[in-house]
């Protein structure tokens, strides 16, 4: 539990000094914003995928109710002609 806060406080000084380290937005791999931005942007990206994928698609992979099928394994077909 030490460690999650320890690195969501780190997570936090990070933000802020990137932030704090420029005062406009550039397509630099130096300007703070963008150093922010970037990854922001991947994990809302990330975040909307998975939300179209349960409410939109109805994916199975978010239904917690249905399990797998437990059974034997079919046998492979292998053509002997």
């Amino acid at each position: 539990m030490a460690g999650a806060l320890f690195l969501l406080a780190l997570g936090g000084y990070l933000c802020w000094t990137f932030l704090d380290s420029a005062d406009h937005f550039e397509i630099s791999p130096y300007n703070g914003w963008f150093m922010l931005t970037t990854p922001a942007a991947m994990l809302l990206t990330g975040i909307a995928a998975a939300a179209w994928a349960k409410w939109v698609r109805k994916s199975p992979y978010f239904d917690t109710g249905r399990t797998a099928e437990r059974g034997p394994l079919p046998e492979p077909v292998h053509d002997t002609a």
